[in-house]
């Protein structure tokens, strides 16, 4: 990710890290974001802890991530089942994330959901899951699983009686707090 990141704005200086163990002193930053990478994190009450210790007081931390638990009719849980129960895993409830970011000192701590509804293209979305690699539900679930969800999906497509686009929903869920004033 990092590399595809430098290509793309060659003039940041990209940083890798344990998101536990954040190699910056304390109080450096006054915006700390996460996007769609906390799902991936292994000790993710130590993240919160080392963001809330580069934050400067009054600084803020912004968490955006998919919400599986509002997110039941998400196309990918119903054709590959096995990717919701690693993400209820892996996805905190939002109400943990505010309660672990409180304990590590966090105030004013919301959260906000983005219900997102579209209009699925079953032929065209068949051509985006056969490449494995463009959602980690997919690389996360067994390989007899995501074949099983493939198969189901083309004999869907196949199916004259069933029709070629489908509706599909997701829920995004942004989660904020701050740094209290005087923090530190």
């Amino acid at each position: 990710m990092l590399r595809q990141a430098r290509l793309k704005m060659a003039d940041i200086a990209w940083v890798e890290a344990d998101g536990a163990a954040l190699p910056f002193s304390a109080r450096s930053f006054d915006f700390v974001c996460c996007q769609f990478a906390f799902h991936h994190m292994e000790d993710k009450a130590g993240m919160f802890r080392a963001v809330f210790r580069v934050l400067r007081p009054g600084g803020r931390f912004a968490l955006r991530n998919m919400c599986p638990q509002e997110s039941g009719g998400w196309l990918y849980y119903e054709y590959f089942p096995e990717a919701r129960l690693v993400d209820l895993r892996d996805f905190w409830a939002p109400d943990a994330v505010i309660g672990t970011m409180q304990a590590a000192g966090f105030v004013g701590v919301t959260a906000a959901y983005e219900h997102l509804r579209f209009e699925q293209n079953l032929p065209a979305w068949l051509a985006v899951v056969r490449r494995r690699d463009t959602c980690s539900q997919l690389q996360a679930i067994s390989d007899a699983a995501y074949q099983a969800g493939i198969t189901r999906l083309e004999r869907d497509i196949a199916d004259p009686r069933r029709p070629r686009s489908r509706q599909d929903k997701l829920c995004l869920v942004t989660i904020c707090g701050n740094a209290p004033h005087g923090s530190g």
